[in-house]
Formats: structure tokens, C-alpha cells, sequence
């Protein structure tokens, strides 16, 4: 068996963990099941390699091209981890 955290292989199952900030590291809006919008607060900094969620989808975006399309409505800012 293979260590979880192998750098070395390529994976070959389909899988990939990606590095999501948990509702600790991010501040902003969210809305709950029961449709109440709720604000939070960012209570520590993101740990090692954690992003948000849309600075994942917008690096998602950026390798399979059409981060343009995705962003065409919205003024992007530099900040930690890239821009966003």
C-alpha cells in the first residue's frame, strides 16, 4: 500500500483531495438549508495550502480555460493564494 500523501506517484484511482478552508479559516455569507442567511467571521488564517471554495473553482476555471467566462461579472483582487 501506497502513502496517503505520495507525491512521488501520479494517481490512478480518479480521486483528488482538494484543499478547502474549513468555515474557520473563511469569512463571508453563507446560507443554510433552511434558506436564513448567516454571516461569519473569520476566526484563524487558512492552515498550509487551504483555499476557499470559489478560489478553487476559479483555479479550476484557470487550468481547463474558461476562467474569463467565470469572471466576467466580478472585479478581481490579489489576495492570498493568487487573485481572487
Amino acid at each position: 500500500r501506497q502513502p496517503l500523501n505520495s507525491r512521488d506517484q501520479a494517481r490512478k484511482d480518479g480521486v483528488y483531495l482538494l484543499p478547502a478552508a474549513t468555515q474557520l479559516e473563511c469569512a463571508g455569507s453563507c446560507t443554510a438549508s433552511n434558506r436564513s442567511i448567516q454571516w461569519r467571521e473569520q476566526v484563524i488564517e487558512p492552515l498550509w495550502e487551504s483555499r476557499n471554495d470559489h478560489m478553487i473553482m476559479y483555479q479550476l476555471a484557470q487550468k481547463l480555460g474558461f476562467d474569463k467566462e467565470l469572471t466576467k461579472n466580478y472585479k478581481l483582487v490579489a489576495g492570498k493564494g493568487g487573485m481572487m
